[in-house]
């Protein structure tokens, strides 16, 4: 039987809200298993008082691509975000600002490439990959930034940029049978910066 999204070379995209008449509670999610050249898309916007938006990608992957964007630009608002993707030639985007801003990543094995970009209030962000041609990026702006990177090995790259408040930073690149092509950047401006490397 057909499972969301699967029409032809599968491909999913939910929109709800508009910044004129808010969506004050959004939650989307799109799930697509194999079978073809996925790509799934979720944008919500909002901009209530206590306004919470919930986004999650699952993709079991036969040559991904996945994106996730998410506004608020009031109040205790929150966004949350997750993109899990299983092999192939991965690609994630998430990126979300305003209030409580929460994003996840997960990609295995093959090309990768991640990005997340949060503008604005209690941030925390987490990319993972294991394997293959590795790339992430995460760059947060204002308040209680928290950001974490994995990458278990193959081509590495990633990146870390925080600016404002209570900044975290942990990235840690190695061990899996390891000879990963490491990298690493971390820049922090502003207040109460903590940051962590580990390459082995």
């Amino acid at each position: 039987s057909r499972g969301l999204g699967d029409v032809y070379k599968r491909q999913a995209n939910i929109y709800q809200g508009e910044e004129s008449n808010p969506s004050y509670y959004g939650y989307a999610k799109i799930i697509q298993t194999l079978d073809g050249t996925n790509q799934a898309t979720i944008w919500q916007v909002g901009g209530s008082e206590g306004a919470s938006n919930i986004a999650s990608i699952y993709q079991d992957s036969e040559t991904s691509t996945a994106t996730i964007s998410q506004t608020f630009t009031e109040g205790d608002s929150s966004n949350e975000a997750y993109i899990t993707q299983s092999g192939d030639e991965n690609s994630a985007l998430i990126t979300q600002l305003g209030s409580g801003n929460y994003a996840k990543q997960y990609q295995e094995a093959s090309s990768n490439y991640a990005s997340i970009y949060q503008e604005g209030t209690s941030h925390y962000a987490y990319q993972e990959q294991t394997g293959s041609e590795n790339e992430a990026y995460i760059s947060q702006y204002g308040d209680s930034n928290i950001a974490e990177q994995y990458q278990y090995t193959n081509g590495n790259y990633a990146y870390i940029y925080q600016e404002g408040t209570f900044n975290e930073a942990y990235q840690y690149q190695g061990y899996s049978g390891s000879y990963g092509g490491y990298s690493s950047t971390i820049s922090q401006n502003g207040n109460y910066n903590y940051a962590s490397v580990t390459q082995n």
